[in-house]
């Protein structure tokens, strides 16, 4: 595998996180773009949810891209960019982890609905 091939892989695996975070920042900014039955209760619910996420998959994101920066660099530098880990190549593993860091925003969001605002969308305190 060739040094064009792990430029487009890094390029891949960087893209991902960095739409993460753009989505995270446009959903912070406008207040809306989180759609579960929850968030659509009320206009106030939807900005609350809206602004959760978006914070989150910010905070998300930022690591997710530093860790597959890091993984796919020291690959490059040891290996000469070839290497599978437990069957698995490094840019499944890439994929993996990226993947992962959209879903904690999702249920903590989901959470913080249901501990700030009861079942009809009225706050709770």
């Amino acid at each position: 595998m060739g040094t064009s091939y792990w430029i487009s892989v890094i390029a891949a695996l960087g893209s991902m996180p960095l739409i993460i975070f753009l989505t995270g920042l446009a959903v912070f900014k406008l207040g809306r773009g989180y759609n579960t039955p929850k968030a659509w209760k009320n206009p106030e619910i939807q900005r609350f949810a809206s602004r959760t996420c978006g914070k989150l998959f910010m905070i998300m994101a930022t690591p997710a891209m530093l860790i597959v920066a890091i993984i796919c660099i020291i690959i490059i530098a040891v290996n000469g960019g070839s290497i599978t880990v437990g069957g698995w190549s490094i840019d499944l593993t890439g994929v993996f982890i990226q993947t992962a860091a959209i879903i904690p925003p999702i249920v903590i969001t989901q959470m913080k609905l249901s501990k700030y605002f009861d079942k009809n969308g009225n706050r709770r305190f």
